[in-house]
């Protein structure tokens, strides 16, 4: 055997696709994306700093977010596919969408912190 390291890394990669192949997705009884928020007056707070946070982005950042995240289910994916175009990529576009709902989480807690007090 001439590379034991690299036969050893093929056998694991191998390994590694016949495990992930077998995985059976199991769907979720509940929606945890969307739960009920248990103090209306709390979630309506959150509703109005986000409208006021996603006021104070960039048109461009606005567009952005709101079109990748505007549409379910199988309307989402041309969509993303023409926002990846523009942005250089999926992977371009889904760091451009993590950076700009990290500003907007930032902002969301701090206004929340500032209008409850």
């Amino acid at each position: 055997m001439r590379a034991p390291l690299a036969y050893s890394y093929g056998v694991a990669r191998n390994v590694w696709h016949e495990d992930t192949r077998e995985r059976k997705s199991v769907p979720l009884e509940v929606d945890v994306a969307s739960p009920e928020h248990p103090d209306p007056k709390a979630y309506e707070l959150e509703l109005q700093c986000l409208d006021h946070c996603l006021a104070r982005l960039s048109p461009g950042d606005r567009d952005v977010v709101t079109r990748y995240h505007g549409q379910r289910g199988r309307d989402k994916n041309p969509v993303r596919r023409g926002l990846a175009d523009g942005a250089g990529g999926m992977n371009a576009l889904r760091i451009r969408v993590c950076r700009i709902r990290k500003e907007l989480r930032v902002c969301v807690v701090e206004c929340r912190k500032r209008l409850s007090n």
